[in-house]
């Protein structure tokens, strides 16, 4: 394991140990760090709106019908397996 990586066990080890009225401190202090650097510490979000698009969907006119009957065909092979 590399030194960086070692560091980073030790410093999560040592945050058992900070007192809590402190730990607003320290979340401010690596905040300011990564404010710094660029980096925000927070993963970018992504919208999925249109994944499905061209998919095929489009091409039924009543998608929920066309849903419950699936529904309907696995419940009932479920059940005819357990008979």
């Amino acid at each position: 394991m590399n030194s960086s990586a070692m560091k980073r066990i030790e410093i999560v080890k040592e945050l058992s140990f900070v007192p809590d009225n402190q730990i607003d401190n320290v979340k401010t202090f690596i905040e300011f760090l990564l404010f710094r650097t660029g980096k925000t510490g927070k993963k970018s979000t992504q919208s999925l709106q249109g994944i499905w698009k061209n998919k095929g969907f489009e091409k039924n006119v009543d998608l929920e019908s066309e849903i419950k009957a699936i529904r309907k065909q696995f419940n009932d092979s479920i059940l005819n397996k357990m008979v």
